[in-house]
């Protein structure tokens, strides 16, 4: 029996560096934001939980998941306009 090669990736990774968007470190954006529930209209500062595009395996524990007030889902809280 004999295998052959359904595809050629030689290039692959050229064209990949060439094509590709630099991802953006956001691990350390400010801590001071003015965060607002919209389920019990209290307002708490912190930072909202958001994934990082370049190290998606950290966690920051003291990022907001939920509302510190009333437990709410992260859904119902906004970054306010100060």
């Amino acid at each position: 029996m004999e295998f052959h090669k359904a595809h050629n990736f030689s290039n692959y990774n050229q064209n990949l560096n060439a094509n590709s968007v630099q991802k953006l470190c956001i691990c350390e954006r400010k801590r001071n934001d003015l965060i607002v529930c919209s389920r019990c209209n209290q307002s708490f500062v912190g930072r909202l939980s958001q994934p990082c595009p370049k190290h998606p395996e950290v966690i920051f524990l003291m990022d907001a998941r939920q509302c510190a007030l009333c437990g709410a889902h992260s859904a119902f809280l906004k970054v306010s306009k100060q």
